[in-house]
């Protein structure tokens, strides 16, 4: 049991949100861009191709394509992904992990600040914000766009000069944990998100299920 703590910082996708069930059609749907407008090589994505570019910032992923495809090109289809994201969020179709609406509201009533820091864009969470009513628990969000798209491990320095007390993140990549560990602060590793057991060897705790840190997290 962690006790004595004060700000909790949450990644989002992988986390709280079970992000393929709109990233893979919204990541399909940009390469298909690719092709017909930019005659790009056809490829067959499978989807623990696609689950690895989740969790890392727009930036970081496309650069990760070099000068396969150009940047007018890149920036296309970062649009249609974000624009695939938001029709497919306004069917109804995001899901949060069950037991993640429980979790929050159990732990703000129990008086922690509450912070989301996310590689997911800022227009693609206000929907997020909007469907799953996310201002009922959240103090703050910090996106990957609002702060240039800096690494999540420099937020979080940011961070800790702005709240008072003892800092927990909770997340499903390397991103998170290393953004934890580079500032001193514990690190709880979701192994049911999209992150690989080799990113997580060095994380504080591990959990299972979202509804585990009801009992972890304890005032």
């Amino acid at each position: 049991m962690l006790k004595g703590y004060k700000t909790l910082i949450f990644d989002f996708d992988g986390t709280l949100h079970q992000s393929m069930h709109i990233y893979e059609p919204a990541f399909r749907a940009a390469f298909r861009y690719l092709v017909e407008k930019h005659d790009a090589k056809e490829i067959n994505w499978p989807y623990e191709a696609i689950k690895s570019y989740l969790g890392q910032n727009p930036k970081d992923m496309w650069a990760s394509f070099g000068d396969q495809y150009s940047e007018p090109a890149k920036q296309e289809a970062s649009q249609c992904i974000t624009h695939t994201m938001k029709a497919l969020i306004d069917e109804g179709k995001a899901k949060l992990y069950e037991g993640a609406l429980e979790t929050l509201d159990a732990l703000k009533k129990r008086g922690y600040t509450m912070l989301i820091l996310s590689n997911t864009k800022s227009e693609t969470m206000d929907k997020y914000r909007e469907l799953f009513e996310l201002d009922r628990y959240f103090d703050r969000y910090i996106c990957s766009d609002t702060v240039n798209y800096a690494p999540k491990e420099e937020v979080v320095q940011s961070l800790l000069c702005e709240y008072e007390g003892k800092f927990v993140i909770i997340g499903d990549r390397h991103h998170d944990m290393r953004a934890g560990q580079e500032n001193g602060i514990t690190t709880i590793a979701c192994l049911y998100g999209f992150g690989h057991e080799d990113e997580f060897k060095n994380a504080d705790i591990h959990i299972h299920d979202i509804r585990e840190l009801m009992t972890l997290l304890k005032n």
